[in-house]
């Protein structure tokens, strides 16, 4: 009797720390926002929680523990790749189930999910009979990286499209990390060759010290606008117009680039102060001899 008193006491004490055990780890995953899905695969019924409800926009009384429930809100786009993953996990091909995918809710629109879960229990042949897991809204997530992808293929655009050579100098190695096509063509180095290069190998002055000494007051101030003489790979030289800004990107500095090609501008500008030198030289030679001929008269 009294073993069997002991026995009794031992199960429900054991029954008790499971309950608090299942309440602090559902407190835990609900309080942060995730809701939670109890599978029995066995006969397809599932626990939604009421946050996995709420977070479709759903009431508790609103959603059946049924799979349909949530199969039939999962987008037709997504489902056989969700299926795909799940199906792998219940074979033994991963350790857990994970897949993101969009979700109707009760207005209509869809959320993304990422989708998380395990198999706690299988049969004696193996198969799945108890398949948990947590729902999490990374909706934000996907807007943001959304945006992020369209500032990247915007810049990315402009930076491949550039009528102006375009390099990025990684301060720290002292080589270009970056160089975008108009820079190569500008040059003559393919996109390998000039991620080997530094500043002053495309410097016609070969100034090491000058370069450096450039690249700090460009860090100090800022930015910076200058022109200079450039060397290309095959020796000729070109009249550079350089504007330079001091960028952080992930902790690192660097100095953001352009060259515009202003060979053709120096030459007009040439040619103009030319022809006014030889027009005031013709003026001056006129009034001259204006000067002569009224004294000799």
């Amino acid at each position: 009797s009294n073993s069997i008193n002991e026995m009794t006491s031992e199960i429900k004490e054991y029954n008790e720390k499971l309950k608090e055990s299942q309440f602090r780890w559902k407190f835990a995953v609900e309080g942060s926002g995730d809701g939670i899905w109890d599978w029995n695969v066995k006969d397809s019924t599932v626990y939604f929680s009421p946050q996995w409800k709420k977070m479709l926009g759903f009431e508790e009384d609103e959603i059946k523990n049924s799979l349909e429930e949530w199969e039939k809100r999962v987008h037709p786009d997504d489902l056989e790749n969700v299926f795909k993953d799940i199906t792998a996990h219940m074979e033994n091909k991963t350790n857990t189930y994970q897949n993101e995918h969009r979700v109707l809710c009760k207005n209509g629109s869809y959320k993304w999910i990422l989708d998380r879960g395990i198999i706690v229990q299988r049969d004696e042949d193996g198969s799945a009979l108890r398949f948990i897991g947590i729902h999490t809204d990374i909706s934000e997530n996907k807007r943001i990286l959304q945006e992020i992808e369209k500032i990247n293929l915007k810049f990315l655009s402009l930076f491949n499209n550039s009528l102006d050579g375009i390099l990025l100098l990684d301060l720290q190695t002292g080589k270009f990390s970056d160089v975008n096509p108009k820079a190569c063509d500008m040059y003559g180095y393919s996109v390998e060759e000039f991620l080997e290069l530094r500043a002053e190998n495309i410097d016609a002055i070969h100034d090491e010290a000058k370069v450096k000494a450039t690249q700090q007051e460009i860090v100090s101030q800022g930015w910076a606008v200058f022109d200079t003489i450039h060397k290309r790979k095959d020796g000729s030289l070109l009249d550079a117009r350089v504007h330079a800004t001091f960028v952080e990107i992930d902790g690192k500095q660097y100095l953001y680039v352009t060259f515009r090609d202003i060979s053709k501008e120096k030459q007009l500008s040439k040619q103009i102060e030319n022809e006014k030198r030889r027009y005031q030289n013709h003026r001056n030679s006129t009034t001259y001899t204006i000067n002569v001929f009224y004294r000799i008269s």
